[in-house]
C-alpha cells in the first residue's frame, strides 16, 4: 500500500508540476514574419463573435513556470489563462482587438484571428495569428484601413514568442507611438487600453516578468507593463524560459561598463572571467568583437543604441550603452 501511495503522488506530480525551480527573461531580435498556411479560423468558428474566448487543446505539455498544462484558454484581447486561474496569466500583446464581420466570404477571409498546431525549428507549437486586426473604436479603419498583424507562439519548451508583421496606424487615433493604444468610448476621454507585455506565475501572483517601454528601450520587471511602440516588421520579443540556479545564465544591470555614452573605447571591469564578448544593435544584428585587456574598440560603430554581452561558460550579463 505504502508504495502504491507514492507512485499515485509521483504521477501526480508530473503531470501538473515540475520539480525543477523555473523563472523567465525576455530577449528581442530582428527575424521574419511568416504568416501560417492550413489555419483553423476563429471568425468562422464564432460566427463573428468580437468577445470570443476559446480553450486551445495542445498535442503536447506546455510548461508554464512549475506546473504543466495540455490546454490553454486564449480570447479576443489576446490574453490567456489556465483552467485554475481567475486572471489572464499570459498578456502579450493584450489589447482590445475587432475582425471585419460584415459580408463574410468563407473563401476570402482578409481579417481574422487564425490559429495552428505546428512546428518551429522541430519544437511543437501553437501560434495565434492575429490577421488584419482592428483597434476598438478605431474611427480611421472606413477611410484608412487602420490594421494591425501579430502572432503569439506557445512553445512545447514553455517559451512564448511576440512576432510582428505589418501595420497601418498612421491615421490612428488609438494609437500614440511612445505610449501605447487607446479606447475611444462613446461620450467618455479616451482610456488607455495597453498592449500589455507579461507573464504571472500562476500558483505564486507575486512571481513574474514583464516589459514596460518601447521595442528598442523598455524597462523588465516583476509586474509587467506595456509595449509603447510597435516594432519594425519581423521583430520577435521572447519570453524565454529557463532552469533558475546559482550557475544559470542571467540578465541583469552591469556599471562597470564605461564610459557610457562613448565615442570610441568602452573599458570593462567584469566581476567574472569573460569568455567571449558580443555587441547588438536595436534591430539584433551581432557585432563580435576580440575581448582582450578589458578594453574594446567601437569607433566604425555608427551612433546609436547597442547592448554589450559578456559570456562566461556559466552565466551572461547584459548591459545597454549608447555610441555617440
Amino acid at each position: 500500500m505504502k508504495n502504491l501511495i507514492i507512485l499515485i503522488l509521483l504521477a501526480h506530480f508530473s503531470n501538473n508540476s515540475l520539480a525543477q525551480n523555473y523563472d523567465y527573461r525576455i530577449i528581442s531580435f530582428q527575424d521574419e514574419y511568416t504568416e501560417i498556411d492550413s489555419f483553423h479560423s476563429i471568425l468562422l468558428e464564432t460566427q463573428g463573435d468580437r468577445g470570443w474566448i476559446k480553450k486551445f487543446d495542445l498535442n503536447f505539455n506546455f510548461p508554464f513556470y512549475d506546473s504543466l498544462h495540455n490546454y490553454i484558454y486564449c480570447g479576443s484581447t489576446s490574453g490567456c489563462l489556465f483552467e485554475n486561474s481567475l486572471n489572464y496569466e499570459i498578456v502579450l500583446m493584450a489589447s482590445g482587438y475587432d475582425f471585419d464581420i460584415f459580408g463574410i466570404d468563407p473563401n476570402n477571409i482578409v481579417s481574422d484571428v487564425r490559429y495552428k498546431l505546428t512546428q518551429k525549428d522541430g519544437i511543437k507549437a501553437l501560434v495565434l495569428q492575429y490577421t488584419k486586426v482592428r483597434l476598438i473604436s478605431d474611427p480611421s479603419v472606413e477611410e484608412y484601413d487602420s490594421h494591425l498583424n501579430f502572432q503569439v507562439w506557445y512553445f512545447e519548451n514553455g517559451s512564448m514568442e511576440v512576432r510582428f508583421g505589418s501595420y497601418n496606424l498612421e491615421n490612428s487615433p488609438n494609437y500614440v507611438p511612445g505610449e501605447g493604444f487607446y479606447l475611444f468610448p462613446n461620450n467618455h476621454p479616451p482610456i488607455y487600453y495597453g498592449p500589455e507585455m507579461g507573464i504571472r506565475n500562476s500558483f505564486k501572483e507575486d512571481v513574474g516578468i514583464g516589459l514596460d517601454g518601447p521595442y528598442d528601450d523598455y524597462i523588465v520587471d516583476n509586474i509587467g507593463g506595456y509595449l509603447k511602440s510597435l516594432p519594425p516588421v519581423g521583430w520577435v520579443i521572447r519570453f524565454e524560459r529557463f532552469i533558475k540556479s546559482s550557475t544559470i545564465e542571467e540578465i541583469v544591470n552591469f556599471e562597470n561598463i564605461f564610459p557610457n555614452p562613448t565615442t570610441g573605447n568602452l573599458y570593462i571591469e567584469p566581476t567574472f572571467e569573460i569568455d567571449n564578448l558580443e555587441i547588438k544593435d536595436i534591430t539584433g544584428a551581432r557585432h563580435f568583437f576580440v575581448y582582450q585587456g578589458n578594453k574594446v574598440n567601437i569607433e566604425h560603430l555608427n551612433p546609436g543604441i547597442y547592448f554589450v554581452k559578456l559570456i562566461s561558460n556559466e552565466k551572461y550579463i547584459v548591459k545597454k550603452i549608447v555610441k555617440l
